[in-house]
């Protein structure tokens, strides 16, 4: 009994509520037994592992709890909402510029010269 100080914290859980501009990820933290179990603190780069893992891709964070996210002095349920743009993986081009000529390109002086054949027509 004397491991009751080592005890791991306890696991969040998390869900993701996708929309057309954003992504936002709730995390629910279980209260803890003070005594038993040490502090499961969430910080930004969690909620990015998670939804990468989960197959997304986001962009920069619009929304997050403020100050510190953890269940220290909590005794019900904790729920927090990170909230990031949706990434566009959609492959952007730009358009020709108008009034850019595009002259046909010359050989290069010299040229390739044409290598001798192996059978001669000089007989």
């Amino acid at each position: 009994m004397d491991n009751l100080n080592q005890l791991k914290p306890l696991k969040p859980g998390f869900s993701i509520n996708e929309t057309t501009d954003y992504i936002e990820v709730s995390v629910t933290l279980k209260p803890r037994d003070k005594k038993r179990r040490t502090v499961t603190q969430i910080v930004d780069n969690d909620i990015k592992v998670y939804v990468e893992a989960a197959g997304l891709a986001i962009g920069a964070l619009v929304e997050r709890p403020s100050g510190t996210f953890n269940n220290q002095n909590s005794d019900t349920k904790k729920v927090g909402v990170w909230k990031f743009k949706k990434k566009d993986l959609r492959v952007k081009s730009t358009p020709p510029k108008s009034g850019v000529s595009y002259a046909k390109s010359t050989p290069p002086k010299g040229g390739a010269k044409r290598k001798p054949s192996k059978t001669s027509s000089k007989g």
